[in-house]
C-alpha cells in the first residue's frame, strides 16, 4: 500500500514511535529499525518523531506522552516531510 501511495506521488509517512522520549521501552530500537526498513523497502518518508522528543521540554511529566509543545514539534516536523516530498 505504502509503495503504490509512493509511486502514486502521494505524499507517504512512515514515523518512529513518538512516545519514546525520556522512557524508552526495550522495544524501541527493535520497532525503530523496522520503521526504517520498511521506509527504504517502500522508498517511503521516515520522521523520527522519537529523536525529536528526546528533550524534558516536549514531554508530559510522565516522561513518555508529548505535551503540547511535542505535539506541535510533530506536526511541524509532519508538515515539513509532506512540503519536502511535494517539492
Amino acid at each position: 500500500m505504502m509503495a503504490g501511495a509512493a509511486r502514486a506521488g502521494r505524499p507517504t509517512l512512515l514515523l518512529t514511535h513518538p512516545f519514546a522520549a525520556l522512557v524508552r521501552p526495550a522495544w524501541v530500537d527493535e520497532v525503530k529499525a523496522t520503521v526504517r526498513a520498511v521506509g527504504a523497502a517502500t522508498g517511503t518518508t521516515v520522521v523520527d518523531v522519537a529523536a525529536a522528543l528526546r528533550s524534558p521540554l516536549y514531554v508530559e511529566v510522565d516522561g513518555f506522552h508529548p505535551n503540547a509543545l511535542g505535539h506541535r514539534r510533530i506536526a511541524a516536523l509532519v508538515s515539513r516531510a509532506i512540503g519536502a516530498q511535494a517539492q
